[in-house]
């Protein structure tokens, strides 16, 4: 075991160690008294070549001053902007200036600014290394933001990729153009920093490139392209509002990509494809609703009150109805129930064979006679359905039947333009318009009919004791059944046949003739009268001509050459279907001319 000391003396190396230690302890608070004990720059720093090492703030300015103060005097530096201006700028023109007061407060300040231990460090750097301290340098700002300025005139903005039509017939695309922006602040920094470090070989500037944006053929084909549109009417709470026609523009998309890829610097024409619309806002302006294309009025008699009150409301319920091209009309969408509610009374329907008291009895006379204008006014019929039995207000295959919930009558606008249904009761007569625009082509429809067979009707006793015994009276006259086709021709102003097709096959059940047979009281004998009973539905004097019925529609004397021929019998009808024996069963069931 090594002992540390013997007899009270201490080996030799623990006497170095401490010798050593002593002397570096001493050599620190040497180094500390001198770091806060000298107050004035220390020895190593220096400034622009020139030596500064124990001056104080206001001698180093005077030594700077008379080293310095002619160094940016007559000196000049060449700033090249790219391969477009060439610019020699002098520190005068700046007003470059070197900064001795600043300098000077720079040289103090190393060695005597930061913590204990940052102070140690950096004396300690200076005496081993010495400190040049940067000189400062001042530039007149207005003096370097008129260079910066005048620089800036060569910068380009960015042209994103454009089209515009041309004449209204041509796309014409437009290409991008890059921008180019110069760094201002940067370049005034680097021109700072050479005439700092008195480096004046040419200064290079770059701009930076700002991209611009390229087309997006997608959107803007979305946006020229436009479909064809006819000057309509658009209906609003406050009415009945013309939208402007709009012309249909389109063009190859495909082939417009291809090209602006290709060619993408250079300016692209592609034609549009224009389409002009059949309907112009003015002429729709001018010519709405001022035609007739058709009017039909039909006959009823103002002693059945009920019923007359029907027609009337009726009436007053489409009036006013406006279609657009195309649009469908519906009757009972557009009368409604038929409730007492809204105004309807009870008034003779068919039931059963039988004239009986139904709501809305009557109205029926009004859909028959919109039929006959529609059709008169060729348009396109989607729903219609005879009476079990024909009535005397319309000619036979002319009528229409309704029953809410179940039989519509419904018609297509066919016409370009838009029309409004008119419809008016007045002097006992229901008279129903179709209101457009005068078409530019007139066309004439006239009927032909065909009867294929007939039924004759029976004869039916009822009792009654309200007659005396034996006597016969006639409740309902009889009306013998019939089947028939009912033929639509077409005729241009000319009187040219151009279309002939069937418009509906109509089948009628016979109604039964019903006699009062009386079981009451006796009377003295007279010769019984049989009054003479009119079929349901009388309209009093003013009954129409049944159609004449031909053997085949003869509608023009033109050769096959000239007009085509009328469709023939079992043709399948072009705008409504032919009524079944079975619905027109199931019609009469439900009341077949339940309204």
């Amino acid at each position: 075991m090594t002992k540390i000391f013997s007899g009270g003396k201490f080996p030799k190396w623990a006497l170095i160690a401490a010798g050593v230690l002593a002397v570096l302890l001493l050599l620190f608070a040497v180094l500390t008294v001198y770091t806060y004990a000298h107050g004035d720059i220390f020895p190593g720093v220096s400034a622009g070549g020139v030596k500064l090492g124990g001056m104080s703030e206001e001698e180093a300015i005077a030594a700077l001053d008379s080293s310095c103060d002619v160094r940016y005097s007559d000196v000049a530096l060449t700033v090249e902007l790219e391969d477009i201006v060439k610019r020699d700028v002098t520190a005068k023109e700046l007003g470059v200036k070197f900064s001795s007061a600043q300098t000077a407060k720079d040289a103090i300040a190393a060695g005597h600014e930061g913590g204990f231990f940052r102070r140690i460090g950096d004396v300690l750097s200076i005496i081993f290394g010495g400190r040049e301290i940067d000189i400062a340098v001042t530039v007149d700002e207005t003096a370097a933001g008129e260079l910066m300025a005048e620089l800036a005139k060569y910068d380009v903005a960015p042209v994103d990729a454009s089209y515009t039509i041309e004449e209204e017939k041509t796309l014409v695309l437009h290409p991008r153009t890059d921008g180019k922006k110069l760094d201002t602040e940067a370049l005034m920094q680097s021109i700072t920093d050479r005439f700092l470090n008195e480096d004046y070989s040419p200064l290079r500037a770059e701009r930076t490139v700002s991209e611009s944006v390229a087309l997006d053929m997608d959107k803007v084909y979305a946006e020229v392209h436009k479909e064809v549109t006819d000057a309509h009417l658009e209906k609003t709470d406050d009415g009945n509002k013309i939208v402007p026609h709009v012309v249909g523009v389109d063009f190859d998309l495909e082939a417009a990509k291809i090209a602006y890829e290709k060619t993408p610097g250079e300016v692209i024409r592609i034609p549009l494809t224009l389409t002009q619309p059949k309907v112009l806002t003015k002429h729709l302006e001018v010519n709405l609703f001022k035609y007739c294309l058709a009017e039909v009025e039909t006959h009823f008699s103002p002693k059945k009150v009920a019923r007359t009150a029907n027609v009337r409301l009726s009436a007053s319920l489409i009036n006013g109805t406006v279609l657009n091209p195309g649009e469908e009309f519906s009757y009972n969408k557009t009368v409604g129930p038929r409730t007492a509610a809204r105004g309807f009374k009870e008034a003779g329907i068919f039931s059963q064979g039988e004239v009986v008291d139904g709501i809305g009895g009557g109205i029926c006379q009004t859909s028959s006679t919109l039929y006959m204008a529609a059709v008169k006014a060729n348009m396109k019929i989607t729903e219609r359905t005879n009476h079990s039995f024909y009535v005397d207000y319309a000619p036979k295959g002319e009528d229409a039947t309704v029953v809410y919930g179940s039989l519509d009558f419904r018609f297509k606008n066919t016409s370009p333009y838009p029309i409004k249904i008119v419809a008016t009761s007045k002097n006992n007569y229901i008279r129903v318009k179709l209101m457009g625009t005068e078409p530019d082509e007139v066309r004439t429809v006239k009927l032909t009919k065909k009867t294929h067979s007939t039924t004759p009707y029976t004869t039916r006793e009822k009792q009654t004791s309200e007659l005396p015994a034996g006597e016969r009276k006639v409740e309902q006259k009889g009306q013998e059944g019939l089947s028939m086709t009912v033929w639509r021709n077409v005729y241009d102003k000319n009187g040219k046949l151009v279309e002939s097709y069937v418009e509906n096959k109509s089948k009628y059940k016979p109604m039964p003739e019903i006699v009062l047979v009386g079981t009451g009281k006796a009377q003295a004998a007279t010769a019984p009268v049989t009054p003479e009973v009119k079929p349901p539905e009388t309209v009093g004097t003013q009954t129409p001509a049944p159609a004449p019925e031909v053997t085949a529609p003869e509608a023009t004397t033109q050769t096959p050459e000239q007009a085509p021929a009328p469709a023939p019998e079992d043709t399948t009808p072009e705008t409504s279907e032919p009524v079944s024996e079975a619905a027109a069963d199931a019609a009469a069931s439900a009341a077949a001319e339940a309204e």
